[in-house]
């Protein structure tokens, strides 16, 4: 436990903190993050005051078409569909809604 106390580090990131790392990242860069991305380059900033500078990088987790909304709102242009997911969108939406429960979640699964 104390080897990944040494070599992690936890950050919490608001909301509000990463729509303006979005903002940011296409003002500064030119880049256009989703919110999953935003909070990794967040908090690899946030390591990067702490540490001197510490080279690093930050990973995304998904495309900003996941959040087109948000990601539209905070850029103010609509986000580029890539070609190779733009079917997906035309694909009918399925939800099933579930219990808060460990326990249904994994008899769920099973039934699958």
């Amino acid at each position: 436990m104390q080897w990944l106390r040494n070599h992690l580090t936890a950050v919490s990131v608001s909301d509000a903190t990463t729509r303006d790392t979005i903002a940011a990242a296409l003002q500064d860069y030119n880049y256009l993050c989703d919110p999953h991305g935003a909070v990794g380059l967040y908090a690899l900033q946030q390591y990067q005051v702490q540490h001197n500078g510490a080279p690093g990088f930050f990973l995304e987790t998904a495309h900003p078409v996941k959040f087109p909304d948000v990601v539209a709102e905070i850029s103010g242009a609509a986000v580029p569909v890539p070609e190779n997911v733009a079917h997906l969108f035309a694909l009918p939406q399925h939800s099933t809604r579930l219990a808060a429960s460990y326990d249904v979640f994994k008899a769920w699964m099973r039934s699958r």
